[in-house]
């Protein structure tokens, strides 16, 4: 549910607005979300586990890193490949997409957590 849970809350968002326009969110969180799940958060999650590292710091840490990651796409790849100018890059949509990205990125770190709360198993 967790790599979902981004789509999710769009699709209930759009009920309450009388659309159903969120349906769409929620096939492309799930379709986007579950293979980057599959192949970066199980074996993170088996490493952090392997380590001990269980608390929902270490996962919010994780989920920072990855969204910096994921967000230098916005911004390094025009700049080395492009050679666009930092100021041209950071405009509010680019800013926008970067922040909306690290929101996704945290929510289904956090309600992963929240579901296997890895903390509480031996």
């Amino acid at each position: 549910m967790a790599p979902a849970s981004f789509g999710a809350l769009i699709f209930l968002v759009s009920l309450s607005s009388f659309g159903r326009g969120g349906l769409w969110a929620f096939g492309f969180a799930a379709i986007i979300g579950y293979p980057i799940a599959l192949v970066v958060g199980v074996p993170l999650y088996a490493l952090l586990r392997a380590r001990r590292l269980n608390g929902v710091a270490t996962y919010s840490v994780a989920s920072l890193c990855f969204s910096v990651l994921v967000a230098s796409y916005f911004v390094g790849w025009p700049m080395l490949f492009e050679k666009r100018a930092l100021s041209e890059l950071l405009l509010p949509p680019t800013i926008g997409q970067i922040a909306i990205i690290t929101f996704v990125c945290f929510m289904t770190v956090f309600v992963f957590w929240a579901i296997a709360r890895p903390d509480k198993q031996p």
